[in-house]
């Protein structure tokens, strides 16, 4: 039983197939909260797209992990901590568009300490290239797909130069 005034902390890891920004996130969360009776005190979203290219192949739709933390307060009662992390679980899955493997490591019930409720907590998201520098190795790592698109943009600039070059002469 998690009773109205408990504080949870829920943790997330996932995945979307675009680039949400931070505050879409958040506010598609505090919307669904809301409805249920639950606050969001504070949060924390890292996305692993920190390097250049890892924020481009996000932008243009490869998979790209997160992880999104949060100390919740419920102002109603709840039968289980999993039925809180549903609720946020929903939120996330609205604005990502997959399903987040959560849990919910610890529960602080009105007037006791914190306790724990058996769940493992989450260690972080494995960030891409973090000196935010241009690295070739990380062009493979981060996506073919961006690899292919940045060998099309290439090769149809130099056609556009030659077509260019070549109606001037004339």
């Amino acid at each position: 039983m998690v009773p109205s005034g408990s504080i949870l902390t829920y943790q997330a890891k996932g995945t979307t197939s675009w680039f949400p920004s931070e505050s879409d996130i958040v506010q598609e969360i505090n919307v669904d909260l809301a409805q249920a009776g639950v606050v969001m005190r504070d949060y924390k979203y890292v996305p692993s797209a920190q390097s250049m290219v890892a924020s481009v192949d996000a932008y243009l739709g490869a998979p790209t992990a997160y992880q999104f933390t949060a100390t919740l307060q419920v102002n109603a009662d709840f039968n289980s901590p999993q039925d809180v992390a549903s609720l946020v679980d929903h939120a996330l899955y609205t604005v990502t568009g997959t399903l987040p493997a959560s849990t919910v490591p610890n529960v602080t019930i009105p007037g006791n300490a914190a306790a724990t409720t058996g769940q493992p907590g989450q260690t972080a998201v494995v960030a891409g290239t973090s000196s935010g520098e241009f690295d070739l190795s990380s062009l493979f790592e981060s996506g073919v797909n961006s690899f292919a698109l940045l060998m099309v943009g290439v090769i149809l600039a130099v056609v556009l130069i030659v077509a260019g070059k070549s109606r001037s002469i004339i």
